[in-house]
């Protein structure tokens, strides 16, 4: 009953501090600072279980192997891209577990970029620590969303013009 309680404190206060995205980013903030605070909160399997299976089902009805195979090269590139970003998240999760006193494991799975439902799915499967994976994951989707517009504007204004000249030229 506690996150449902959060996130109607989130909302409010998502509204009186005038966020951005409030609807969102209230409840967001709340319940990742309760999380953070060490409330603890146990699902029932069959709810868990039946959550992630509406996300699968989500997920695997969008699938489409037209588009995979039109999109060849890129895929290859794209592929590697996502590896070399997974080698860098691990690199990340293993350096924090050497820092402070997390499990690897946990310190992996809150570093890893993706779903955070996915994460903390698998955290219960390895035996980790499901509430610091999903803070992590929440920690590390709050700093994109504060942060990521920010860098998308200088990057097209460092890159963006580029394109443009050559394209004149």
């Amino acid at each position: 009953m506690a996150i449902p309680i959060l996130g109607l404190v989130g909302l409010g206060l998502g509204r009186v501090l005038h966020l951005p995205a409030g609807m969102f980013m209230g409840p967001f903030v709340v319940t990742t600072l309760g999380t953070l605070s060490g409330l603890r909160i146990a699902f029932p399997g069959w709810l868990f279980a039946g959550a992630l299976a509406s996300v699968g089902a989500a997920i695997g009805t969008q699938f489409d192997w037209a588009l995979i195979s039109r999109l060849g090269r890129v895929l290859v590139i794209q592929t590697s891209l996502v590896m070399l970003l997974m080698l860098a998240a691990a690199g990340l999760g293993y350096a924090f577990s050497l820092v402070t006193d997390v499990p690897l494991v946990t310190a992996f799975l809150g570093s890893t970029p993706g779903g955070m439902d996915a994460m903390i799915a698998v955290s219960i499967e390895l035996g980790a620590d499901p509430p610091f994976v999903m803070a992590m994951q929440m920690i590390r989707f709050f700093l994109l969303l504060v942060t990521g517009p920010w860098v998308a504007r200088w990057l097209a204004g460092r890159f963006g013009g580029r394109r443009a000249d050559a394209k004149n030229a």
